[in-house]
């Protein structure tokens, strides 16, 4: 059976094809938190990325599932690519 980071990784993949997920255990919380970068956030802004996140998970996790999330940043690839031209 499958765990809840690998719920939601799949979940996510399923609905945002090419999305690539970072999620980690938030210690002492049995909480998850990460990012999702996805092709398909460029142009959007960050209420409509979580907007869409959301209604995906809602849609496909049951509350308590949904109680075991925490923040997920929502990152185009570009977004990525320019932060780390940046830091080299």
């Amino acid at each position: 059976m499958e765990n809840l980071k690998e719920k939601v990784e799949r979940v996510i993949g399923e609905a945002l094809p090419g999305a690539t997920t970072g999620l980690e255990d938030i210690p002492l919380s049995e909480k998850l938190s990460g990012f999702v970068i996805w092709e398909e956030f460029s142009g959007e802004s960050q209420r409509e990325r979580q907007h869409t996140l959301w209604n995906v998970l809602r849609k496909r996790l049951d509350a308590e599932e949904q109680l075991g999330l925490s923040a997920i940043l929502t990152v185009s690839p570009a977004e990525i690519a320019s932060l780390r031209d940046e830091n080299s």
